[in-house]
């Protein structure tokens, strides 16, 4: 039967997908075309083939504490660190601190839409971050440490221009957090990705109060 085929073309499908991690990344890049720097991706099928699932990347100045806040939010389904709209290919953490490269320290950030909303990631982000500091966030200072939002989904600027523009209402200095299409993503060194599960004690400039906060997020 037909429905009998479908199944069938589905297994399939998903057992290239689960087995042969450069076809992940090849449906990887043709979901976000505009990505052509993104490597060693593996690809969880959810991503792929569960419509709900959208992804924004998010700059708040070192990403150590910003990944472990935005992973601790329901909704949230996975959240990698990495280096956002570089000017050099595959830039490594070394090349941000010498200034080699023009990346910001970004959080890669899968969520369910049916779960959470834009609009909530960004209000729970703008709580860590000073959207007025210019290449500074805590005590980290150095162009990699700016804010910013780039997206993948056109559909999703108005809803960060709203967002932005509500957010410059509690500021008397001008927002500086870039909004910008995402042109490259380099996923960072594996001991940064959830580095402070690794080291709990490490250094953190979001204050470890807002953990709790984003893991006892509920919708109103």
């Amino acid at each position: 039967s037909s429905e009998a085929m479908t199944n069938r073309i589905n297994t399939v499908v998903l057992s290239l997908i689960i087995f042969h991690p450069p076809i992940q990344l090849l449906l990887y890049r043709k979901r976000l075309s505009s990505c052509e720097m993104i490597i060693g991706r593996h690809l969880c099928k959810d991503v792929v083939y569960n419509k709900r699932m959208k992804t924004i990347y998010l700059a708040g100045g070192c990403f150590w504490g910003v990944e472990h806040y935005l992973s601790l939010i329901p909704g949230i389904s996975e959240t990698t660190v990495g280096y956002a709209n570089s000017d050099i290919e595959a830039p490594k953490y070394e090349d941000l601190k010498a200034h080699r490269s023009s990346a910001s320290e970004t959080v890669e950030v899968n969520y369910d839409e049916e779960k959470i909303s834009l609009q909530e990631i960004l209000s729970l982000f703008f709580e860590i971050i000073d959207p007025t500091l210019v290449d500074q966030q805590g005590h980290d200072v150095g162009h990699q440490y700016r804010t910013g939002i780039y997206y993948v989904d056109e559909k999703d600027i108005p809803i960060i221009q709203d967002a932005l523009k509500e957010l410059s209402r509690q500021y008397d200095k001008p927002i500086v957090t870039e909004l910008l299409p995402l042109e490259n993503f380099t996923i960072a060194e594996d001991y940064h990705q959830d580095y402070l599960i690794k080291n709990p004690e490490g250094y953190c400039h979001v204050p470890f109060k807002m953990f709790d906060r984003a893991k006892n997020y509920k919708k109103n």
